[in-house]
């Protein structure tokens, strides 16, 4: 009698378990705009976001970044924490270069010298020598200040710059 008793008070907790209502699922997370995004080597890019739809006290994080320097494929995961369970959702950025051309800086992008000292450019590699490089600067070297240096590059309608500065400082100052 007392092994039916046992049997029939697990049975009873079984079922009571089972009777149990569902935890309501926690509200998704969604995205503000597409889950894949394109945009062009250099532009800016703004991210639209994404917000909890529905009632909940919790705070959307996102994790990521986008280098609009490097092409690529780059993920952003925004989600939120409620007690113990995570919600997310990813969006792809995708940075397209229609270039196609390894550009960039040797050396610093900034150099400092003194008035009166000798300045050669570093200069800048371009992976397809066939491109010109446009050089435009607004540098004195009689004159103590800061200038810039552009290196521009076009192809086909798309064009890249690369700045450096040079600060030529007076050391009597």
């Amino acid at each position: 009698m007392k092994q039916m008793i046992r049997i029939l008070t697990i049975g009873l907790i079984a079922l009571l378990a089972a009777c149990q209502p569902e935890a309501e699922p926690l509200p998704p997370v969604v995205l503000n705009g597409d889950s894949e995004i394109t945009i062009l080597y250099g532009e800016t890019f703004e991210d639209p976001g994404a917000y909890i739809d529905g009632d909940i006290d919790a705070d959307l994080t996102v994790n990521g970044q986008v280098n609009t320097t490097r092409e690529g494929t780059y993920l952003l995961t925004y989600w939120y924490e409620y007690e113990g369970e995570i919600v997310q959702v990813q969006r792809r950025v995708i940075v397209d270069d229609p270039l196609d051309v390894d550009f960039y800086l040797i050396g610093s992008s900034t150099i400092t010298i003194q008035l009166g000292d000798n300045y050669t450019d570093p200069g800048l590699y371009i992976s397809d020598t066939s491109i010109p490089v446009d050089v435009q600067d607004d540098v004195n070297m009689e004159v103590a200040g800061t200038y810039t240096i552009n290196f521009t590059i076009e192809v086909d309608g798309y064009s890249r710059t690369l700045t450096r500065t040079l600060i030529i400082e007076d050391p009597a100052e």
